[in-house]
């Protein structure tokens, strides 16, 4: 009998768990009236977050190519966390320079 009060006690709390998820996720949905940003390239509306995250991603190439270029690849220790924390300042920085 008891086994079925903690059955009963753990369903109840997982609904509620399951309650609070849902508001939690409907406050973080992000809906806006605006469109979301994009740039127009070539004819064609292209997302700017895209083109910030490629950018990124050559900023982080740029950095690898310098450190090995400067001998540094030996001498930093975590050398491909450093070249993507400087990859994503680079993205943020374009997001933040963006037309």
């Amino acid at each position: 009998m008891r086994g079925m009060a903690l059955a009963s006690v753990a369903g109840r709390r997982r609904k509620q768990g399951a309650g609070l998820l849902a508001a939690c996720v409907s406050l973080l949905a992000g809906c806006t009236p605006q469109a979301a940003p994009s740039l127009g390239l070539f004819g064609a509306y292209f997302p700017a977050w895209l083109l910030c995250g490629l950018i990124g991603i050559v900023g982080a190439l740029v950095a690898w190519r310098l450190m090995v270029a400067w001998r540094l690849s030996g001498a930093v220790p975590a050398q491909r966390l450093a070249c993507c924390a400087f990859g994503l300042i680079v993205a943020c920085l374009a997001w933040w320079w963006r037309p």
